[in-house]
């Protein structure tokens, strides 16, 4: 049988798409290395913004919270369990 370069180029063009979704799919499944940790220092005003912020950020986890301040805490975990859902 003989073939011609458009069969080629269909062919070729049939099993680009069908790699292309197999490494489309690959790359959705998320890896613990992609997430991000970071702590915010400082959470009054401005640090809450970060909480926020932070939170809201697909592959960001706040793992830490640092303030002088310790009467700041209970507030500000529970905002940000709120808005980050841990």
């Amino acid at each position: 049988m003989e073939r011609s370069r458009r069969d080629f180029v269909t062919r070729a063009a049939v099993g680009t798409a069908i790699a292309a979704g197999s490494v489309r799919r690959t790359r959705s499944q998320v890896s613990p290395s992609d997430t991000v940790n970071v702590g915010v220092v400082g959470i009054r005003g401005r640090g809450r913004t970060h909480i926020r912020e932070f939170a809201a950020m697909p592959g960001v986890r706040v793992a830490y919270l640092c303030d002088v301040d310790e009467r700041l805490f209970d507030e500000a975990l529970a905002e940000m369990e709120q808005a980050a859902g841990y």
